[in-house]
């Protein structure tokens, strides 16, 4: 599953990642704002905790690539 996002461009993501994103609880995060209130003073403020998960993700993996962590371990 490849995701773009303005962050950090093309998101690769596995087929166990893809199952837990297109999961009912992760997808739920749509809908929760990461800013609060913030887009009523800055309009172009919109970011759910789905994006901010999705963007965790992928560094976590860029992190444990630098780490040299195995993929088992990288995973879990």
């Amino acid at each position: 599953m490849m995701i773009k996002d303005e962050i950090h461009g093309t998101l690769e993501f596995d087929q166990l990642e893809e199952k837990v994103i297109d999961s009912g609880p992760f997808q739920r995060l749509r809908r929760i704002r990461q800013m609060s209130v913030t887009n009523v003073v800055y309009p172009g403020a919109n970011h759910s905790r789905f994006e901010h998960s999705l963007g965790t993700s992928h560094l976590s993996s860029v992190i444990a690539s630098r780490l040299g962590l195995d993929d088992d371990t990288a995973q879990c």
